[in-house]
């Protein structure tokens, strides 16, 4: 559990490249790890109880801590390679919140060549305006980057 935690704590503001074959890598683990689960927790259940119940959970708890792996493993590799500092500037819009975030903030990051939200109140960054142009800091590497900053004029980032 301390190291699932450590890898939570040290893949913050990890974004993999979307050229990246994560989602392979992590439908391929997560059948894995449910088809090992499934071996796994066969002494956990009585005899006469339902096996396909008993499979059914079996998978299901097994996927979910595979692609949890998976996710944090990746966003590990992309901390570990990635050294180039960049900094740009680039136009943002407020898109609407999600739980435990009040407003997000989009962008177009050149160096992942895609749009990428992140959640405005995190990064201290005001909801007004609707739109502008963000100073964006951020290590990148081959397999992603790594969000160091982001400021607006008007109101100062982290």
């Amino acid at each position: 559990m301390t190291l699932l935690l450590g890898l939570a704590v040290l893949s913050r503001d990890v974004y993999p490249a979307p050229g990246l074959p994560a989602l392979r890598l992590t439908v391929a683990c997560a059948l894995f790890a449910a088809l090992a689960c499934v071996w796994l927790l066969r002494g956990l259940r009585r005899p006469l109880e339902n096996p396909l119940i008993h499979a059914f959970g079996s998978v299901v708890t097994g996927a979910i801590a595979g692609v949890f792996l998976v996710r944090l493993t990746t966003d590990v590799v992309v901390v570990l390679t990635a050294h180039r500092p960049h900094t740009q500037s680039t136009a943002y819009v407020i898109t609407a919140g999600w739980k435990n975030c009040r407003f997000g903030v989009a962008f177009e990051d050149p160096v992942l060549r895609a749009r990428m939200t992140v959640c405005g109140t995190r990064w201290r960054l005001a909801a007004t305006p609707q739109a502008g142009v963000l100073q964006v800091a951020e290590l990148a590497g081959p397999y992603g980057v790594v969000l160091r900053q982001i400021t607006t004029d008007a109101v100062g980032g982290r």
